[in-house]
């Protein structure tokens, strides 16, 4: 649940806008690795929530930290819709 660096460099490299995803089920397996994959389970309710363009101005390397923390708190929103929509208290 961390932004590396280089998603904000890349963005910015390749003028390409971030989409933050946020994803929910409330029924499904957590794999047991680094990044605990879930796999919902047949028939179980499923969210997928995708938040505003994040656009990155260009030439502003010293501003990374704030984009970081923009991006962060883009997909932190997007999951806990997600999770809301899954709950029955959103959508």
């Amino acid at each position: 649940m961390e932004v590396q660096e280089g998603i904000v460099f890349m963005a910015r490299r390749v003028k390409c806008p971030i989409v933050p995803i946020g994803a929910a089920a409330n029924k499904g397996w957590l794999m047991p690795a680094w990044d605990s994959f879930l796999v919902p389970f047949p028939f179980s309710r499923c969210a997928i929530v995708f938040g505003e363009p994040i656009t990155l101005p260009e030439n502003q390397e010293s501003d990374d930290e704030s984009a970081e923390l923009l991006v962060k708190n883009a997909l932190d929103s997007a999951q806990r819709q997600a999770e809301e929509i899954v709950a029955g208290r959103g959508g």
